[in-house]
C-alpha cells in the first residue's frame, strides 16, 4: 500500500522511509519523479502531493531562494491583462467569471431556507 494507503499516519511513515532512501539533491529527485517512477499505479492516490513533497523536502530550510537573473522574471498576471487590447480584456473578464456548480447553489439555497425557518413563526399553529 505505502503511498496509496488511505490512513494518513501510515502514508506519512512510508513517505519518511521513501524520502530517506533518496538523495536530497533536487536534480536527482526531479529525474526520479519524471523519468524513473511510474505514477500510473498510484492513480487517484495523492501522487501529485507526493511528488511535491519529494521536491520540497530537498530544500534547505535555512537558505533563502533567489532568482538567477532579473530578466527571467515573469510579469504579474494583472500587468499582462492591463496591457491587452480592450476587446481581449473584455473577453478575459467574461471567461474569468466563476461559474457556480448546481451543488453549490443548492447548498446555499438550503442554508437560506434553514435560516429563514429558524426565526419565522410557524404557520401551522391555529
Amino acid at each position: 500500500a505505502g503511498l496509496r494507503c488511505v490512513q494518513p499516519h501510515i502514508r506519512a511513515k512510508f513517505f519518511e522511509v521513501f524520502d530517506a532512501s533518496m538523495r536530497k539533491r533536487l536534480h536527482d529527485r526531479l529525474l526520479y519523479v519524471v523519468c524513473s517512477q511510474n505514477w500510473e499505479a498510484m492513480g487517484p492516490h495523492f501522487w501529485i502531493k507526493q511528488c511535491i513533497e519529494l521536491m520540497l523536502s530537498s530544500a534547505c530550510p535555512i537558505s533563502t531562494l533567489q532568482n538567477c537573473s532579473p530578466t527571467s522574471l515573469l510579469p504579474p498576471v494583472t500587468g499582462v491583462i492591463a496591457m491587452a487590447d480592450p476587446a481581449d480584456r473584455a473577453a478575459f473578464t467574461q471567461l474569468a467569471t466563476v461559474k457556480e456548480e448546481p451543488s453549490d447553489v443548492e447548498s446555499e439555497a438550503g442554508d437560506v431556507k434553514e435560516s429563514e425557518g429558524e426565526g419565522g413563526e410557524s404557520q401551522t399553529e391555529g
